[in-house]
């Protein structure tokens, strides 16, 4: 499956394989390995924390991730699956933990471990944002976890617009034009753990130019839906706040990156009425401000 425009293939899983592959995009192998591949080979542990309800911590052999190339590292989800990252093969290798199965393996990989790598090897920006096209363009809807993201996204789905991602966006610049690179074909407006949702055949094909990012602020149901355009350093903490992971290494970079991004997108701060009945206001509100813009 084409996952943020590289080819992911599923080596030791039948029923992940995937013949919709697109020769163009580099390609990365997932390989199972047997679990003696992980013993003495890690010199350096992080404290285990929680992320989508299980405990993970990473794995490193440098002192833990300092440097962003030609090292190898690893995600273990605690009980479920390994996974290790090596740079100068391009491979993933998974070793299975008591709890594994195949749709697990899948949704570690899409939703956490591979945006850990585009990020750390510096092929892309990531941000934990929503993103649909409109007219031709990706507008980024941008909240809190449970802040309304997903559902709002969801709703666009619905009303034909195409799918860049759910909840994490790649972003490139070319030529001082900033682009949403589409993430992969599922959504999941309810969040449910460890699951990557529905698959949505209306998804990007390509990357498309960013419009605008709307910032979701929750309100009381009965609120008006008020929009109000983001300025000067508000504009980079809206980036910088909706960054992907944060790791020491990248601080400088990301600062630089997201400094020279908030000079050049259009930013608006939008009131959610917090009523999934009024959603149908808030996506007219939406759509009429990027209709009004000269874009």
């Amino acid at each position: 499956m084409v996952i943020f425009q590289h080819n992911l293939i599923f080596v030791d899983e039948p029923q992940l394989k995937d013949e919709m592959l697109d020769e163009s995009f580099d390609s990365i192998f997932i390989i199972e390995k047997s679990p003696s591949y992980l013993q003495n080979r890690y010199v350096e542990y992080s404290e285990w924390t929680m992320l989508s309800g299980q405990n993970i911590r990473y794995h490193s052999t440098l002192p833990l991730l300092e440097s962003i190339s030609n090292f190898s590292w690893a995600l273990e989800i605690k009980d479920i699956v390994s996974l290790c990252w090596e740079s100068d093969k391009q491979e993933i290798y998974y070793v299975k933990g008591r709890y594994y199965n195949p749709k697990r393996l899948q949704f570690w990989i899409f939703h956490t471990f591979f945006p850990m790598i585009l990020e750390l090897e510096q092929v892309y920006n990531i941000l934990h944002v929503g993103a649909v096209e409109v007219n031709g363009r990706a507008i980024l809807l941008s909240a809190p976890s449970l802040g309304g993201k997903s559902t709002l996204t969801e709703y666009f789905l619905d009303r034909g617009h195409t799918l860049l991602s759910d909840d994490s966006l790649a972003i490139e610049k070319k030529r001082d034009i900033y682009y949403a690179i589409p993430s992969y074909p599922f959504s999941r407006p309810y969040r449910e753990l460890e699951s990557l949702g529905g698959y949505r055949e209306d998804f990007a094909d390509k990357p498309k130019p960013i419009s605008a990012i709307f910032k979701l602020h929750r309100s009381k149901a009965d609120s008006d839906i008020g929009i109000y355009m983001i300025k000067g350093i508000d504009k980079f903490k809206t980036l910088y706040l909706g960054r992907f992971i944060d790791f020491s290494s990248l601080k400088r970079d990301r600062y630089r990156y997201y400094s020279e991004m908030a000079n050049s997108a259009d930013m608006y701060h939008i009131d959610i009425p917090w009523d999934k009945r009024r959603l149908n206001e808030i996506y007219e509100r939406i759509t009429k401000k990027i209709n009004s813009r000269d874009i």
